[in-house]
């Protein structure tokens, strides 16, 4: 993953927020959406590694979230973590680049 080698890995649900298809390729983003939910992965991974990923990810910010890790059925402690969103300066900006594009 990108030479990015995660301690730990879990599936998770962000509660508020859903996948969203953006830009001429379709890139994925998170996106604030009230009353919505979106399921994923949530990897613990070092601040060296954390920083690569704001190098590659050069269209999009970190926002600090809680999500809820699970197991099966069974809901684990909720836990902060980095979702990336579209850079809201750079969709000012140029708001047809960051249209709606899904793949």
């Amino acid at each position: 993953m990108r030479g990015i080698f995660p301690l730990e890995s879990r599936a998770a649900c962000l509660q508020e927020y859903q996948l969203f298809f953006g830009m001429a390729n379709g890139f994925a983003a998170a996106r604030q959406a009230p009353g919505r939910e979106m399921h994923g992965v949530v990897h613990r991974i070092s601040r060296k590694e954390l920083d690569i990923l704001d190098r590659i990810e050069v269209w999009y910010i970190r926002d600090l979230v809680d999500v809820v890790p699970y197991d099966g059925d069974s809901k684990l402690p909720t836990v902060k973590a980095f979702v990336y969103v579209f850079d809201p300066k750079k969709v000012e900006n140029n708001p047809e680049q960051y249209a709606e594009n899904p793949p």
